[in-house]
């Protein structure tokens, strides 16, 4: 016999508890940096001209996944464009999950009590996005 949940209408589901889904999340984040660091050691990025060839410094372009944070480098300090700024949006990403707790709204895709978490998300990506397209194209 399903059991149906009023507020869905849909059969319910067993749940767990918010440890031991931080506990797979934290593994499964493991796995995900273990297999990263494989593929970078299998696979050696081409980074460009050594220091020999005479290119001057501004001529110098990180690989793509570097560029927004090249780019933050040219306007900011090193601490604050280096460090901070990539560390501060890569935490809003891994709080992000963990910041809300109301289960009414478990399940709804970007629901009204959450258009917060959501922008701060899209914000950081689209200021990332277009670090990342003027580092590398122009």
């Amino acid at each position: 016999m399903t059991v149906l949940n009023s507020k869905a209408n849909l059969p319910e589901q067993d749940s767990i508890s918010s440890r031991e889904l931080l506990t797979k999340e934290a593994l499964l984040a493991l796995f995900a940096l273990v297999w990263l660091i494989f593929l970078a050691a299998l696979f050696t990025p081409e980074i460009g001209l050594d220091a020999a060839s005479g290119v001057a410094a501004a001529h110098w372009r990180a690989p793509w996944i570097f560029a927004s944070v090249q780019e933050l480098l040219r306007f900011l300090p090193p601490f604050w464009g280096g460090a901070f700024l990539p560390i501060l949006i890569l935490m809003i990403w891994a709080l992000l999950p963990v910041w809300d707790k109301r289960l009414d709204l478990e399940g709804i895709f970007a629901p009204a009590g959450r258009r917060l978490w959501w922008l701060l998300l899209l914000v950081s990506l689209l200021f990332i996005f277009i670090l990342t397209i003027k580092g590398t194209y122009f």
